[in-house]
Parts: structure tokens; sequence; C-alpha cells
């Protein structure tokens, strides 16, 4: 099997994995042979892209971070999560986010020194709480790499799992609003961080309330809602400004294409010392593949083919699967001194 853009499959390839949405229930089973009907409506669901059986699928290695059934799991825990955060009952149940954390920190320490390929977790339907999900993975990685504690791993989660919460008390036709906001929407908009401190303060834990309340903080002190800078901007909110970036550059929104992973890799490195803490794009650069395996690429020399393979700690230089008219050339691993000219334009 190959995992390929769904805008890139044509119609007649077969399924290889089945689709989930973001309840975490089938579109889609293994096996469908995909029509032009069902590609549309994957497309219009913004779902990125698929699995699909391939002749060259042996040659990729598949091996993520997070696996699959967990995030599934936790796609579902945490939209449940959300709507009942958003209900204005006054007791408030955060068991199923403590179990959803734990499980992702459990697997991401087993998993340790494995790259995570985001763009898998893009691969579902509901925006709103993939976001969440995908914040709280690479948030707790970066954090892994900065040298936290376990315990404090799961704090740090459970704040990036609801940093926007406070969301669901600004006004739908703001929040979902496809183009640019006017000043003073913008305004109301900025206030989602207070809200989203007092509601995690009260049901939750301080530290993780620190989330909600500064992951709009810039490094430089032009973010908000206080403008602190550098130190005085808590660890864990410039662990997750960092996560809640790149996964948003990344992600598919109705007023915008989502960024190449490389194009987004290359914005939060220019804004390191300025948005971001120098210390935490560092930890970031490591841990996501910016050319997932199974991604069509170029490189400079003109020849093009898949990637197969990547290697830790070095996200531009993964192995590539180079092919010519269907059919394999050769491997080459960009990590081998021969290759350090060959680099990826496309």
């Amino acid at each position: 099997m190959m995992r390929i853009s769904v805008s890139l499959v044509e119609p007649g390839a077969v399924l290889a994995k089945p689709v989930y949405d973001g309840r975490g229930s089938i579109l889609l089973a293994r096996g469908v042979q995909l029509t032009s009907g069902y590609l549309q409506r994957l497309k219009d669901l913004a779902i990125q892209s698929i699995y699909i059986e391939s002749p060259f699928g042996d040659l990729i290695d598949y091996e993520n971070a997070l696996s699959e059934p967990v995030f599934v799991e936790v796609m579902k825990n945490t939209r449940h999560l959300v709507k009942m955060l958003a209900s204005p009952r006054v007791d408030r149940d955060l068991s199923s986010a403590k179990k959803s954390v734990e499980m992702i920190v459990e697997e991401l320490v087993r998993n340790r020194g494995t790259l995570l390929d985001l763009s898998a977790l893009h691969d579902y339907d509901e925006y709103t709480y993939s976001h969440c999900v995908s914040v709280c993975v690479l948030s707790i990685i970066i954090g892994m790499h900065a040298g936290l504690r376990r315990e404090e791993l799961a704090l740090l989660g459970m704040g990036a799992l609801l940093h926007d919460i406070g969301k669901t008390r600004i006004p739908a036709e703001i929040t979902k609003k496809p183009g640019k906001l006017t000043a003073e929407e913008y305004a109301i908009m900025q206030q989602h961080t207070r809200f989203g401190y007092d509601l995690l303060r009260k049901n939750s834990s301080l530290l993780s309330a620190h989330v909600a309340f500064q992951h709009q903080e810039k490094y430089d002190g032009t973010g908000y809602p206080r403008g602190v800078k550098g130190g005085d901007i808590h660890l864990f909110g410039r662990i997750a400004a960092v996560a809640d970036v790149y996964d948003a550059l990344t992600s598919r929104r109705p007023y915008r294409q989502p960024l190449p992973g490389h194009k987004a890799y290359e914005y939060i490195w220019s804004q390191s010392g300025a948005y971001f803490d120098p210390a935490m794009v560092r930890h970031f650069c490591g841990t996501v593949a910016i050319y997932p395996n199974g991604s069509l690429i170029e490189l400079c020399n003109g020849k093009k083919g898949l990637v197969v393979k990547q290697n830790a700690g070095w996200p531009l230089r993964p192995v590539v699967c180079v092919m010519e008219d269907n059919r394999v050339v050769e491997i080459i691993d960009l990590m081998d001194e021969a290759q350090t000219n060959l680099v990826i334009v496309a």
C-alpha cells in the first residue's frame, strides 16, 4: 500500500486502509474501489490523503509516533469532551481527557525516536477536533525533547488538548468566519484565551490552564492576551505556540489550502526568536516528518520518487525510492555522505 494525496488519486484505485470521520466511524472500508463520487466526497470533507493498494507499498515504512487506533479513540473522546465543555453545565468530568492524554503519552514514550507524521492526523473530516489532538500530540513530543517528566507531559498534554476550548464562548459567526476578521471581531476572538484559562483552572490543573491562556503569546512580546515575552511566558505556553501554529498552517481550512510541511517548517524557523522560543523551535525540528513516508517528491537533479523511510532527527533527509516509468530505479538515503548534494525541491 501507499499513502497519497486525495487530489492525486484516480478513479479505480483500491483503498488499502479504511477512511474514518471525526467520530471515529468508518466512512469507506478497506477494499473499496474508489469512484469519482467517492473521491469528490473525500475532498468535500477536507480529507487530505488516503492509503491505496500499490505495487511499491511494501517498500514504504509506515511507522508513526502515534498509531491510528490510539488516534481514532482519542478523537472520539475529544469530540465528546469539547461538546460537554461547551455546555452550560457546572459539573464537568475531565476523566476522558485525562485518559486520552495518558494514552498519548504512553504511546509517544514507547515510540520515542520515531518521527511524527502529523499529516496522517489530518485525514479526518472535523478540523476542530483533529486540531486539538494534533496540537496535544506535537506539544507532548516537543516536551519530551525538552526533557519534561511524564507527569509534566500529562499536564502539558491536558492543556494542549483543550488549548482552544475558550472558543466555545465566542460567537460562531466569528470562529467560523471564512474571511479576515475585523478589528472588533479580532478583539472578541482574543478573549478565548481568558475563557479557556478560567474553564481549565476551575476543572483541571493551573499548569494546564496556562496553555490555554498563553498559547497566543509571542516570544518577542507582540502576542496576546498580556503581551509578555521570553521567559515570562510559561514553558507550556512556549511549547504549545509552536505546535498550534505548525498544525494550523498544515491543515486545510475553508479559506485556504494547507501549506506543505517544508513550507510550514521554514516559517517556524524564520520566526525563531520572534514569535517562538528558539529552544522550542530546535526541539520541534527533530520531531516531525516533513516529507511523510509515501510522499511523492522531486529531487534537485530532476529525479522523482517516493519517500520510504525517515532518518530520526533529520526530517529533511529521508530515504527516497527513485522511480522511472513506474518502476524502481534506485533507493537513495539522503543522509549518505555521497548524497549531500541532493535535496528535495518539491
